[in-house]
Parts: C-alpha cells; structure tokens; sequence
C-alpha cells in the first residue's frame, strides 16, 4: 500500500544499544519498529508473530549470536530480508552474509546511513550489487561455521577439549572433527596459531573486551 510505512524488527542482546537503535529507526518518517528481541529463540518468535518487512541484527559482541540469528529467521523464512550491524568490517560479517544476511551496515555510520541501506534493501530482492562484488572479491573463502567460531572462542578462554565437549554436550571426537575443520579454513597448524588468526579476523575477541553483561534482561517484546 501507497504510503506504508516498513515494519522493522530489531535484535541485540544489548538492551541500551537496541533502544538506541529503535528510536533511530521510529524518527525515520518511513519505518517502524514493530518487534524487538535479544535471543535466537526470541527473534524466531517475534518474527513468526509479526512478519516485519525487515530485520535489523547486531553481531556484537563476536558475531556468533547475531549469525546464529540470521541462519534461524532464514530457516523460517528463506525470504527474508536482514541487516546486520557490527563495530569492524571482519570475516564475522561475510560470514552473515553467506548466510543470508543481505547487507550490512557499520556502527561507526551516520543514522542516515542505516535508514538508507534498510530502505534500500526493503526495496529490492537479493543482495546489493556492492556486496555480491565484496562476497565474488574473496574468491570462495570458505566460512566459519557458528560451531566452529564458539569453540574457537573456548579455545581463546584457554579450555581443553574435554572441557568444551562437556560444555557443548558432544563428544571429544566431535570437538577434534571442528577444530580440524577450523584450522584448515584458518590455513593454521596448532592452537595458538589459530587463536592468533581468528583474533586478527575478528571471529572471536579477548575476554577482556567483551563487555559485562546486563543487570536486567526484560522478555522479548512484541510492539502494538
């Protein structure tokens, strides 16, 4: 219909961050947010119960959540068209996109930047044509799994493979099959190698910079 406004779902575990972002997007004259969420499992259910037009989801703080997001909602709706937002232009951005994310939008951006890339996403099918260039640039790198970005993370942490498979509820066998896997579309030999590697290319982050986490986690909230 003439003169709709598009409906906006927004993702990010990061409560302020996420308000931040939806009062953005509720002063663009065009958009509205309609549902917001933190978790995987709540972002399929906002999406299912609203069908937003288009979803905006953050990578912070690693990137892993926010894929998991992407693969979740494309799962439900092959269709559907998503945004993500992340601090640094890494491989954990490609990653999304090869998942089914159609474009992606730096935190750093000016707000007019973000209304421009969701309108222009919501106003076309597929993925960009600077984008499909950035993805045919790489050559076919082979991507990350979200298995493999989590349990190179645990191996930042400085866990043992029993210690993980515990964690994870998979076998030790299983934890060696994806750290093998992991290695080899790093091109590294070795833990620390590929500590190493996945810290340059943004995969995972040091304890250190992860932020703490929130004091209040409010339900996922659908909005009238």
């Amino acid at each position: 219909m003439k003169g709709s406004r598009v409906r906006v779902m927004c993702v990010d575990g990061h409560n302020l961050v996420r308000e931040c972002v939806v009062a953005v997007i509720e002063r663009e004259p065009g958009m509205r947010v309609v549902a917001e969420a933190r978790t995987v499992k709540g972002a399929v259910e906002r999406y299912t119960d609203t069908t937003p037009d288009l979803v905006l989801v953050s990578l912070q703080p690693r990137g892993l959540d926010g894929l998991d997001v992407v693969r979740a909602i494309r799962r439900a709706d092959p269709h559907a068209r998503i945004v993500v937002y992340v601090k640094d232009e890494t491989e954990a951005v490609y990653t999304a996109l090869d998942a089914g994310a159609a474009a992606f939008v730096l935190e750093s951006a000016a707000s007019c930047e973000l209304a421009r890339v969701m309108a222009d996403i919501h106003g076309r099918h597929g993925v960009p044509l600077d984008v499909r260039r950035k993805l045919e640039a790489r050559g076919g790198l082979p991507t990350l799994t979200s298995r493999e970005i989590e349990i190179l993370e645990m191996l930042t942490q400085g866990h043992r493979i029993r210690a993980i498979s515990t964690n994870l509820r998979i076998s030790d066998h299983t934890v060696k099959v994806y750290v093998k896997s992991a290695y080899s579309k790093l091109g590294v030999h070795g833990r620390a190698a590929a500590v190493a590697e996945a810290l340059r290319r943004g995969f995972v982050r040091l304890a250190a910079e992860r932020p703490a986490p929130n004091v209040a986690v409010p339900e996922e909230r659908r909005i009238a």
